[in-house]
């Protein structure tokens, strides 16, 4: 199977996103588990639980903290290395054309003073690399458009 390219709206933005190779998708896979491993099955239980009551307001609010918790779970150097490897992967919409997110400053000038956008951004690419890595029903913070 290929690597999957497709388009996602996060926010205001429009990416597409191309899936990691199978041997630094692999790496990055391994050292996420290694890192947020314990967090996660520790908290999947909670939110698979709520997933099946229904509440869909108690949930979005506790994938919104499971996915902070994570997040902050991440070493900031794995964080750096997760930056580098999806920018690397990852065109945006500017106008009319798709640019590559890591051609000369667009990266800087995209996410600056938009942390949370750049949050948002990382958690698409996860999802889209790692499909089975987040609950399935997880309030996405992007909607994909297959390319």
């Amino acid at each position: 199977m290929a690597k999957k390219t497709e388009t996602f709206t996060v926010g205001e933005d429009v990416y597409q996103i191309t899936q990691l190779g199978v041997e630094q998708g692999g790496d990055l896979y391994h050292d996420l588990l290694k890192s947020v491993g314990p967090t996660i099955r520790k908290k999947l239980g909670n939110l698979q639980e709520l997933i099946q009551e229904g509440d869909e307001l108690k949930t979005a609010s506790n994938v919104s903290s499971f996915i902070i918790e994570v997040m902050e779970n991440i070493p900031k150097e794995l964080m750096r290395e997760m930056r580098a490897m999806f920018k690397a992967t990852t065109n945006v919409k500017v106008g009319e054309l798709f640019l590559p997110l890591s051609s000369g400053d667009l990266f800087e000038q995209k996410f600056a003073g938009r942390i949370s956008a750049m949050q948002s951004w990382i958690i698409t690419c996860l999802r889209h690399n790692f499909s089975d890595f987040l609950p399935s029903k997880a309030s996405a913070p992007s909607s994909p458009e297959s390319q």
